[in-house]
């Protein structure tokens, strides 16, 4: 079955969407899918929030007219298609307008939502399947008659992972952390007498409807420059959903960043998630080491466990491993492509038979270690 990305790359650009783009370009490396990225119509931006002159009454009229979408021009079928959107949220799934009669030209349609809480519109009843991360989601989603699976989220640990010994870096943090946190190791750390190099990454400005195609941005830059940083560093800083002074999300899962970490070797340091999920994601000694509630406190802790060298070893070897066997996007996607039925495509199926190889070279280096000893039972630790 010939399958259609299409993609929002050419409508966002932001931290937020790096990670949908890597997936999007994952499934159609392995799965020689094609990506249809539209662009938005100049007379819907010039009505929408970015021009400054935000009209509703007029952008809803260009919706429900013209549509708020350059239209995709597709070649003449000749076999069964399938599309499939990665979004972030319930807005993002109108792209799939701009590919004219697009319910009635693909035979199956698919949608993998990254935020997907909040009520869902009739518009997603249309897509045949509906994959999200996130189980607390699934409940009103399905009492509105919209099919849901769960797919939690993954890593390129194939391509990007690692669990090299050479991490000059202690502590990295990206995204939102707890300003306290942040406040007391930038204090602690980012002196002349310290020993320990935290490390914290601003995000590039936000682009609604960028200008430029998303090959001449540094999206893909961005991406690759993250997994360098994290290959490189002893841990990474990640906090539950949940945990006070966060962001407020209406419920606790296992982030992205999570998954970020362990396919990289990272020591995974902060709060763990309290959603059951968690248990059954991250059921290894050491996927989490949890910090105290105070941040001094956690400082004097981060000091000692960067000194265990040995402890360090044991998680990197064990993290890699278990994302390479657990965790990489090529599982969802081989589970995604199973669950309604499709075979799966060659350059798929061989890239998932690397994979294992790999994982059992990590497993070996993980027994050597001695970080493999427990079979996998115990969840969170403290230092």
């Amino acid at each position: 079955m010939k399958l259609y990305l299409i993609s929002r790359r050419h409508l966002n650009s932001s931290v937020s969407w790096d990670p949908l783009f890597e997936l999007e370009n994952i499934i159609a490396d392995t799965c020689d899918a094609t990506i249809l990225a539209p662009r938005a119509r100049r007379v819907y931006q010039a009505v929408a929030p970015k021009s400054g002159r935000d009209v509703p009454v007029l952008r809803g009229i260009v919706r429900r007219t013209l549509g708020p979408y350059q239209a995709c021009t597709l070649p003449p079928k000749k076999e069964p298609e399938a599309c499939l959107s990665v979004v972030i949220s319930n807005h993002g799934l109108d792209v799939v307008r701009a590919v004219p009669g697009w319910r009635e030209r693909f035979d199956l349609a698919l949608a993998y939502m990254f935020d997907a809480w909040g009520d869902p519109t009739d518009h997603q009843t249309l897509f045949d399947r509906i994959y999200v991360p996130l189980p607390d989601a699934m409940g009103p989603w399905q009492r509105h008659g919209v099919k849901t699976t769960l797919l939690p989220f993954g890593v390129d640990a194939y391509e990007e992972g690692g669990s090299g010994a050479e991490r000059p870096i202690d502590l990295v943090s990206y995204g939102r952390i707890p300003r306290a946190f942040h406040q007391a190791f930038s204090k602690r750390w980012n002196r002349a007498a310290s020993s320990v190099l935290f490390v914290r990454t601003a995000p590039r400005n936000i682009e609604i409807y960028p200008e430029r195609s998303y090959h001449d941005r540094d999206d893909h830059a961005d991406v690759s420059a993250l997994y360098q940083l994290l290959r490189r560093s002893k841990a990474s800083l990640c906090f539950d959903t949940a945990y006070p002074g966060m962001r407020k999300f209406p419920f606790s899962f296992v982030t992205l960043r999570w998954f970020d970490a362990l396919g990289t070797g990272c020591a995974v340091v902060g709060k763990r998630p309290t959603t059951p999920e968690a248990d059954r994601l991250l059921p290894w000694t050491d996927s989490t080491v949890e910090i105290p509630d105070d941040p001094s406190a956690a400082v004097e802790m981060l000091e000692a466990f960067f000194a265990d060298t040995a402890r360090l070893e044991r998680i990197r070897l064990r993290n890699y491993y278990e994302a390479l066997t657990r965790h990489d996007w090529r599982l969802r996607i081989r589970d995604m492509l199973q669950e309604v039925g499709l075979d799966l495509p060659p350059r798929l199926r061989s890239q998932l038979d690397q994979l294992e190889e790999r994982a059992d070279r990590a497993k070996q280096a993980a027994i050597n270690a001695g970080a493999l000893k427990d079979a996998g039972t115990p969840r969170s630790t403290t230092l």
